[in-house]
């Protein structure tokens, strides 16, 4: 047993939902839609890339994340597998 995991069970050091299950709230006037939730399989890595989009800069491709601007539109439901 990880030292870790027998101090702090559930913790980001497991795989169990509350370590890895984590809600997020968008608000933004004009593209979200109020009220809407999604499942969409979302990383924090893709924070980074979609801010620089919504700042207007193009994200890098070489970033492990990627935007999540179609998923905060309600243009898909799907983001990573």
């Amino acid at each position: 047993v990880n030292v870790n995991e027998a101090n702090q069970p559930r913790t980001k050091y497991t795989l169990w939902d509350t370590a890895v299950i984590v809600p997020c709230i968008v608000r933004w006037p004009g593209h979200t839609q109020p009220g809407r939730t999604t499942d969409a399989t979302v990383s924090f890595l893709d924070f980074l890339p979609t801010l620089v989009e919504i700042a207007g800069g193009k994200p890098n491709p070489n970033w492990d994340g990627k935007s999540m601007i179609d998923v905060w539109e309600g243009k898909t439901d799907r983001h990573h597998e």
